[in-house]
């Protein structure tokens, strides 16, 4: 697969949830060769199109630019990391050394690519299960993070699934099919909170 030097964002002081997973995006970005862009958790906004609004998967590239639309493009490869509003906290027994709590939260990385840019003389079909692959492997490996992820299943081609907090019919139908692809892969994020001490 061709090497791109890839795009990642990073921020200083982040706290909790949006450390753990920029720690996730910069793993990602180190093992992974065929992305150009590796995006923390991203914000759902919206915007007019037509007469509609659309929600959209938002990822901040800096204070002073508009964020990253992370709708399906023909013209990146890209993930990004989504969270749910509610998260576990779960505190030690009496017995542990450890008197902190424990935040758990379910959290999605979904990754759109178009094939053709990650290889043009190999099968779509080939490319896309080295891509699988690759991916899955390097999510069951992840350390050193300062957190634990595991991933818990993932959800392939279904455009309208992997992209369900969004607004599926913002989404041109060319890029539900070949050469493009999308995978969703669902986990649990668990993390000690912060000491400012």
């Amino acid at each position: 697969m061709n090497y791109v030097n890839p795009t990642v964002p990073t921020f200083t002081d982040l706290k909790g949830l949006e450390l753990r997973i920029q720690n996730l995006q910069q793993y990602l970005s180190e093992n992974i060769t065929w992305l150009t862009y590796f995006f923390g958790l991203i914000d759902r906004l919206t915007r007019k199109a037509g007469d509609e609004m659309v929600v959209f998967p938002a990822a901040w590239i800096g204070n002073d630019t508009d964020p990253f639309d992370c709708l399906p493009s023909d013209k990146y490869n890209f993930c990004f990391w989504t969270a749910d509003d509610v998260s576990e906290v779960s505190y030690d027994d009496e017995s542990s050394i450890r008197k902190d709590n424990l935040v758990t939260q379910d959290v999605s990385v979904i990754v759109f690519v178009n094939l053709k840019n990650i290889s043009s003389t190999v099968s779509y079909n080939v490319t896309r299960s080295q891509c699988r692959n690759d991916l899955m492997n390097v999510l069951n490996a992840v350390r050193g993070i300062d957190a634990t992820f595991v991933a818990e299943d993932y959800i392939e081609n279904d455009i309208e699934e992997i992209y369900r907090e969004f607004s599926f019919e913002a989404i041109d139908n060319n890029k539900k099919e070949l050469p493009f692809w999308a995978i969703r892969v669902n986990g649990k994020l668990s993390f000690r909170p912060d000491c400012d001490a």
